[in-house]
């Protein structure tokens, strides 16, 4: 997972792509890279980065671990 987000998100991604990234890795961890690229994974994705945006908590939680992996 850490590697992943290391090689993935950089500095220059807007925060929802980063969040995009964070919530793909945290899956395909979790799953297996296939369960990412199934059919109808993009909607899950896009509602659980929805979600992640809409709670304070978890967005806080969210940019700290894309500051921490964010490639300059």
């Amino acid at each position: 997972f850490e590697k992943g987000l290391a090689k993935e998100i950089r500095s220059s991604d807007t925060i929802d792509q980063a969040f995009t990234k964070v919530v793909k890795m945290a899956l395909a961890a979790e799953f297996g890279p296939s369960f990412v690229k199934a059919k109808g994974a993009k909607t899950m994705i896009d509602t659980i980065v929805r979600g992640i945006m809409g709670d304070s908590s978890l967005r806080k939680q969210a940019l700290m671990i894309v500051d921490r992996f964010a490639k300059k």
